[in-house]
């Protein structure tokens, strides 16, 4: 088991962000799709369903694999 342990490779994760840092970044640059899909989940925690959707969609037209946005839609569905 610790050999195996050993040979694990950590996985690099996105840094957690507040709600507010989200919004002050999609603010900041609101074409980032990163930060748009990131965006685009809090509007969905918060049921604003229609405009999570439209920025998702959005979204996913210029980076296809983006994957908060692809949640939202998926979501959605």
């Amino acid at each position: 088991l610790v050999k195996v342990v050993s040979e694990l490779k950590a996985v690099e994760t996105e840094p957690r962000m507040t709600p507010a840092e989200i919004m002050a970044a999609y603010e900041a640059d609101s074409a980032d799709p990163a930060i748009a899909g990131r965006y685009a989940q809090l509007l969905l925690l918060r049921e604003a369903n229609d405009e999570a959707r439209e920025v998702a969609l959005a979204v996913l037209e210029q980076e296809p694999k983006e994957p908060h946005a692809a949640l939202v839609l998926a979501a959605l569905a």
